[in-house]
């Protein structure tokens, strides 16, 4: 399943750590082995959204992985959080709806 978020004041406010209310997510993993999350890079960091999902869902022992995708910047901020806290691969892309080839980073997923 795929989310979708916008919010006018979204930079804004994932520049200060917000969280959103998300209406029936399911934070358990447990049945799965590999967890991969995608976040939209929103003023270099993690969505609003994605920290929610961040703090609710218990990821210690998952394979997981991490894809950023922005319209063009980096994120080392989103970066270096994800790997202090998880050790874990992240998969940065730019402009993938424009740009096909960053995809070919998904590969071996």
């Amino acid at each position: 399943a795929f989310l979708c978020f916008e919010h006018p004041e979204g930079g804004v406010l994932a520049g200060v750590g917000h969280s959103s209310k998300l209406v029936g997510y399911n934070s358990d993993v447990s049945g799965y082995d590999r967890v991969a999350i995608g976040s939209p890079v929103w003023n270099g960091k993690l969505s609003c959204p994605i920290n929610t999902v961040l703090e609710q869902t218990d990821l210690e022992g998952k394979d997981a992985v991490f894809i950023l995708y922005s319209g063009g910047g980096n994120a080392p901020k989103a970066v270096n959080k994800l790997n202090e806290r998880y050790g874990c691969p992240v998969i940065e892309l730019r402009e993938p709806s424009k740009n096909a080839a960053e995809l070919e980073k998904l590969a071996g997923l």
